[in-house]
């Protein structure tokens, strides 16, 4: 399977290609769209112009947002700010999308860096999962 992961934001231009993975003769693409933070530039009504991890800006919609300020980090998805986020978290953000796209292009090396957070634990369950003590 061929498989291509796009992050999109308002602008044709925006989209980017993050990595694939082939298997055999036989290939299907398949977009994917994933939350990316995005910095605010400037801000104008309902609408700022951000810049991503790439240096790509685009038009994002802040309907469920409210104002903000240049500056400011967003996840942003579709062209739309889902959350406002802080630097901290951005940066994560970014590492963990920066370990994806090396992954998806052969490269795993980067994953235990990016997920350091994860490597040697095991996740705790869920309380309703939990054996009552």
């Amino acid at each position: 399977m061929f498989v291509t992961m796009t992050s999109r934001g308002a602008n044709r231009a925006d989209r980017r290609f993050i990595g694939h993975v082939g298997v055999g003769r036989r290939q299907a693409r398949l977009a994917v769209c994933i939350a990316t933070p995005m910095q605010v530039l400037e801000a104008d009504g309902g609408r700022a112009r951000c810049r991503d991890r790439h240096g790509v800006e685009a038009i994002i919609d802040l309907s469920l947002v409210g104002p903000v300020a240049g500056g400011e980090w967003l996840l942003t998805f579709l062209g739309s700010a889902r959350e406002r986020i802080d630097a901290q978290r951005a940066q994560s953000i970014d590492r963990a999308l920066s370990a994806l796209e090396a992954a998806l292009n052969g490269d795993v090396g980067a994953i235990d860096e990016a997920f350091s957070d994860l490597v040697g634990r095991e996740p705790p369950l869920p309380e309703l999962l939990r054996e009552p003590s």
